[in-house]
């Protein structure tokens, strides 16, 4: 059976790909994880991400482990998430960035500790080296979810490690960069357990993040609005 199946969003990603790939094969070699699957979703880009991604594929003998979905257009973090969960036959899920912002020791300190709850939320409140303004919008929109849910998580995105068939059966219905937040509201409040653990952000190393855009902002409002929907729903219909 398969153990993990990656979930890897790579929009125009060409010089950081690569290193993404290597950080999840490194990490299966140091757990001793041999059966696990890379679904990486080529959404759109225009570089040579796809080309990056067979030489990988091919140098490193890989061609049964990863496994490239392209899109036609950027379909969103989101809506490719659930189509990797879908797709996937692990037995986990994670997404890890193909950004290469995803340090090999977070990764394997997430995935150490797979089969301990339903869900392994990472965090690095303590440890958050991104810019002064995503690390303030961050905490802003952790303290909302918080605020709309009921919950006390110290964060709510990263590499969190899930059981594939909880994704399925409770994903979310935002595409953006809000999902893993309604994912994980929506399994909180069905009862699902989970632990937080403490990792050290390491923030991409080329390239220009994504997060800090309009569209960005409607999707995370959207989410916010899910999660708050559900809340009165449940404690109006007890569903």
């Amino acid at each position: 059976m398969t153990e993990i199946t990656f979930y890897v969003p790579c929009l125009n990603e060409e010089t950081n790909i690569q290193e993404s790939l290597r950080t999840i094969t490194q990490s299966c070699e140091i757990l001793e994880i041999e059966e696990y699957e890379i679904l990486v979703f080529n959404d759109g880009s225009t570089d040579d991400s796809l080309k990056k991604i067979e030489e990988f594929k091919f140098k490193n003998n890989l061609m049964n482990k990863i496994k490239v979905l392209t899109n036609n257009r950027p379909m969103g973090l989101g809506y490719n998430y659930i189509e990797g969960a879908y797709k996937g036959i692990g037995k986990y899920y994670i997404m890890v960035c193909g950004d290469n912002s995803e340090d090999m020791n977070n990764l394997c300190k997430v995935l150490g500790e797979r089969g301990k709850a339903d869900i392994i939320i990472p965090n690095f409140i303590k440890n958050d080296n991104r810019i002064f303004v995503r690390r303030v919008l961050s905490r802003f929109f952790t303290f909302l979810v918080n605020f709309f849910s009921g919950n006390k998580l110290k964060y709510y995105n990263g590499i969190v490690l899930h059981k594939i068939e909880n994704v399925k059966r409770w994903h979310p219905l935002s595409c953006g960069f809000g999902y893993q937040a309604e994912l994980l509201t929506n399994l909180i409040s069905v009862g699902k357990t989970y632990i937080e653990i403490d990792i050290k952000n390491i923030d991409r190393k080329t390239g220009i993040s994504r997060s800090l855009s309009l569209l960005n902002f409607l999707s995370v409002t959207h989410t916010l609005l899910q999660i708050l929907f559900r809340r009165i729903r449940k404690s109006i219909w007890k569903v």
